[in-house]
């Protein structure tokens, strides 16, 4: 959805996402950086990846997602080999982070 967002002016992911999250039984994420083309895909779901540099706005997902459906589960689908060990715990502790809040 980042990538049509990126491409589609008309796109609204955060409204897509407001209206069918109450649907889902399984979210698939990763990051994805995108500007003029796709420089990251599948990328670990990080808090320092900010969307005025392309990324995906992934708190603000979680967030409406966590509002409209509390029994979503998140299936993480990222390349972990991009990024350390640490880093893929942070990624881990902050999408749980956001989940409990």
């Amino acid at each position: 959805m980042h990538y049509q967002d990126r491409i589609d002016k008309n796109f609204d992911t955060k409204k897509i996402i407001k209206r069918f999250a109450k649907y889902a039984e399984v979210i698939h994420l990763w990051n994805a950086k995108i500007n003029e083309i796709v420089e990251y895909n599948h990328y670990p779901a990080l808090r320092n990846l900010m969307p005025e540099e392309g990324w995906a706005s992934i708190e603000d997902y979680i967030k409406i997602i966590k509002e409209e459906n509390k029994d979503a589960k998140i299936l993480f689908e990222h390349a972990s080999h991009l990024i350390s060990d640490e880093e893929l715990q942070g990624c881990y502790d902050w999408i749980d982070e956001l989940l409990k809040d």
